[in-house]
């Protein structure tokens, strides 16, 4: 049963995608508003029955940007993940950290085709990111990325396919995290691969798909 519905029409072409809790009463919306041919990543901070308090926009790095996913830590502050392009083909991902108030902690992008698909806070503080990777001219990697609460990269394992002959690389699909049980779900060649990692960002081998190797330890870094 639908409780409550609203629109926002002085929020012109704005797409919302992901949202997320921030407290007892209060929404974070997150997505990309396009204001007169200057497109953004936007915020919307609503109460439960989806009533504005305030929005804002953001922009990291001169890109042109939109937010994917929002979460919440449970120390109150915010974790926003998108992506954008700087004017060229290259689409970039950034990754930032924000207190209640939206004021901005840090931020950090990644260049060369990046796309975050899920994110989620541990209770330490840090974060596992999955996020597809898409270099130019190969196939799409899978990429499980832990980020401390200052935006340094922890761990990272990347999923690729080594046939070179193949047609489909992998893509993320979604990250579950259940205590110190970590699963990522990607897609390959018309199937859903389930692999098993743990909160320092390693994936287990994956059963049953020869062709698929994993690099542990990528040396990640953030764009300048």
């Amino acid at each position: 049963t639908v409780m409550s519905a609203r629109s926002y029409a002085h929020l012109n072409n704005t797409k919302l995608t992901y949202m997320d809790l921030l407290n007892d009463s209060t929404l974070l919306l997150v997505g990309e508003v396009d204001a007169f041919s200057d497109p953004g990543a936007i915020v919307l901070k609503t109460d439960l029955n989806g009533v504005l308090e305030e929005s804002w926009t953001d922009s990291i790095h001169g890109e042109v940007e939109f937010h994917r996913l929002v979460r919440t830590a449970p120390d109150g502050s915010v974790w926003l993940a998108g992506d954008g392009s700087d004017g060229t083909l290259d689409r970039g991902m950034h990754v930032l950290r924000t207190d209640a108030s939206g004021t901005v902690l840090w931020s950090y992008a990644m260049q060369d085709y990046w796309i975050p698909v899920d994110l989620q806070v541990l209770p330490s503080g840090a974060a596992l990111l999955l996020a597809d990777h898409n270099p130019s001219g190969l196939l799409t990697e899978t990429d499980l990325i832990k980020i401390a609460a200052d935006g340094t990269v922890l761990g990272h394992t990347r999923v690729e396919v080594m046939d070179p002959g193949a047609s489909q690389g992998y893509y993320a699909l979604s990250l579950e995290v259940k205590g110190a049980d970590v699963r990522v779900t990607a897609w390959n060649d018309g199937q859903n691969v389930v692999m098993r990692a743990d909160t320092d960002a390693v994936i287990q081998p994956v059963a049953n798909t020869s062709d698929a190797a994993l690099m542990a330890d990528v040396q990640l870094q953030w764009a300048d």
